[in-house]
């Protein structure tokens, strides 16, 4: 019997190609620079993650690399702690 992480696992690289992989990091290329030549240059904020991540970066001299995955585990757990997004929070919705 094989183990739920084993089970997610597959289920999240079903489908995955090497063209949805350089897609993927084409994506997180162009928000890198847009965050760091624009955002953080031009001292523009905006709301959600990237601007508590500037706001962070700013005023407590966090690093981007280590606050920004800490910001979206909160988002998801705060989300999968409100009940009444149980049902969107799915292997398929979340790819």
């Amino acid at each position: 019997m094989r183990s739920r992480a084993a089970v997610l696992w597959n289920k999240m690289v079903d489908g995955l190609t090497v063209k949805k992989i350089l897609l993927i990091l084409l994506g997180a290329m162009i928000c890198s620079f847009g965050i760091h030549n624009i955002h953080q240059r031009t001292n523009i904020t905006e709301g959600g993650v990237i601007g508590l991540m500037l706001f962070a970066e700013h005023w407590l001299r966090l690093s981007p690399a280590y606050i920004t995955p800490i910001l979206d585990i909160a988002c998801y757990l705060l989300a999968l702690k409100t009940k009444h997004i149980w049902h969107l929070i799915s292997l398929p919705f979340i790819c």
